[in-house]
């Protein structure tokens, strides 16, 4: 468990210090679109927020950030799962709580993203739960990858219907946010299925042929996808 924390820390520390250190300048600087108002508690409520995990509830109780801090919303929700996630694999194992735990967080998602908002539209797109479904089926992915062997017409099938998924949601996002999928905030699950669909199909394609074993990883998944 230390060995994860140390690990993600070395990943993300570095780099999201930097950032905040450079957004620390330029808002010193006074350049008009990095300047924290005092309405959302300026420059250092905005740092305590970054540092302790907690934009997405700033900008809910206080209103949105800078673009270039609003971005650390979801940083905020990664970092909150990074912090509990190796304490509840210890707790649950990898058996069938943990997965009944993240079939869980799954229906949970998309109640948080409406019910549990009380009508702040900020928290309806930002809440700790209301992310965690697309986390949660980003582990049962990693789960049923490591477990189970698809045949190559399945993944075929997983690529292109995953693509079809995410094209759809992403290309017609307007239309779909005045259907019942839109009003009862499943977009985001059904997105978040269709990438896992991907994922699943790209991270368990058949090695290629020798003579073409120079080709990236993108390719061959594409290769491997449509031919």
């Amino acid at each position: 468990m230390a060995y994860f924390y140390r690990l993600r820390f070395a990943r993300i520390a570095p780099l999201f210090l930097l950032l905040l250190l450079v957004l620390s300048i330029l808002r010193a600087a006074q350049f008009q679109d990095f300047v924290v108002k005092p309405k959302t508690g300026g420059l250092g409520r905005a740092l305590l927020a970054a540092l302790t995990f907690h934009i997405n509830v700033l900008e809910a109780n206080r209103g949105y950030l800078p673009g270039s801090w609003d971005v650390l919303w979801s940083l905020s929700v990664e970092e909150t799962f990074y912090l509990f996630f190796p304490v509840i694999s210890r707790m649950f194992g990898a058996g069938k709580l943990f997965v009944a735990f993240l079939v869980g967080l799954i229906f949970l998602g998309p109640f948080s993203r409406t019910v549990l908002t009380h009508g702040n539209e900020i928290w309806g797109e930002k809440s700790y739960l209301g992310s965690m479904d697309a986390i949660a089926l980003g582990c049962l992915t990693a789960l049923i990858v490591s477990r189970t062997r698809f045949s190559s017409p399945v993944l075929r099938i997983l690529a292109v219907s995953g693509m079809a998924v995410v094209t759809l949601v992403l290309g017609v996002s307007n239309r779909v946010y005045s259907t019942v999928i839109g009003r009862s905030r499943l977009e985001m699950t059904i997105l978040a299925v269709g990438t896992c669909m991907i994922i699943v199909a790209a991270v368990t394609c058949p090695p290629l042929p020798s003579n073409i074993v120079a080709e990236t990883d993108s390719v061959r998944f594409c290769r491997f996808a449509f031919i």
